[in-house]
């Protein structure tokens, strides 16, 4: 047998290492979820997208913040590429598919950020991984905690659930136009949402908008668990209060602070991703 040169022999060697390195590295991930983690840091910003859209809305957010932070971005089960597991799906299933792509993925040091109705989402999310998250982060959400329906709103949410099934498409078209977009908002970025609003299978899409009706009962149970202060970026557009500073001083034991946003509708990360981004910095500098 010729003899291999050390030289080749170095090479050969850091090849061989590089490759169980990286095998090594590699995690097997079993979830319904599609998902992105790049980015570099020993913290990991999760940013969960809201009801109908999907995660490439954090964009923005991603090419600002992965050279100071790891950034997991995700479609929840039946949103974008991911997977729907079964006909309906509840708040908490959510927030149990998250947390357990987190738990797989092997992250320790995470601070969740949930847009929209992904503030229940998350709720869910810090219930089971309470001791790895180092931050709590609501996007246009979560400014009025506990609030339980009334017999007559019940009979009034089923009125509209059910017109839902009959005129999904235009319903929902006609909700974003009436009450996520302000003046100010792109017609590029109306387009978008209305797309994505009329996408997804329409029970499925229900059965979450359903779900999160009825979330105030979990919010007067899981948002007193935090012991993490809960910090709140809300857009300005139509809220007069902003927020309802008697039920976040009740049930957030840890403390809350708000961040607004002003001029945009209900997606200030698409609308004024500048201002969106200074602010959400200023948030993760109250926590790190």
């Amino acid at each position: 047998m010729k003899k291999i040169s050390f030289a080749v022999a170095v090479l050969l060697l850091t090849f061989s290492c590089r490759n169980t390195d990286t095998a090594a590295e590699e995690k097997k991930v079993d979830s319904p979820l599609h998902y992105d983690l790049t980015g570099t840091g020993d913290v990991t910003l999760v940013f969960i997208h809201g009801w109908c859209i999907n995660g490439s809305y954090w964009d923005n957010q991603v090419a600002a913040f992965k050279d100071r932070y790891q950034i997991l971005t995700l479609d929840l089960a039946g949103h974008g590429q991911s997977k729907m597991p079964k006909p309906e799906y509840t708040i908490e299933e959510h927030g149990r598919d998250v947390a357990d792509l987190i738990t797989q993925l092997g992250l320790k040091k995470i601070i969740l950020i949930g847009h929209s109705m992904s503030g229940d989402v998350a709720l869910h999310v810090y219930n089971i991984l309470r001791n790895r998250v180092m931050g709590f982060i609501g996007i246009d959400n979560l400014q009025q905690l506990g609030v339980i329906p009334t017999d007559e709103e019940n009979e009034q949410y089923a009125a509209f659930f059910l017109a839902m099934r009959k005129d999904f498409a235009n319903l929902v078209t006609e909700f974003a136009k009436a009450n996520l977009f302000s003046e100010n908002t792109p017609d590029s970025i109306k387009a978008r949402v209305i797309h994505d609003f009329v996408s997804p299978d329409v029970d499925f899409a229900i059965s979450n908008i359903v779900s999160l009706q009825f979330e105030g009962s979990n919010e007067r149970i899981l948002a007193p668990k935090l012991m993490v202060p809960l910090y709140l970026i809300l857009s300005d557009n139509g809220r007069d209060p902003l927020y309802d500073n008697a039920s976040l001083s009740e049930y957030c034991g840890a403390g809350y602070k708000v961040w607004t946003i002003k001029g945009t509708g209900h997606y200030p990360m698409l609308e004024a991703p500048e201002e969106f981004n200074r602010l959400l910095a200023e948030v993760l500098k109250n926590i790190l």
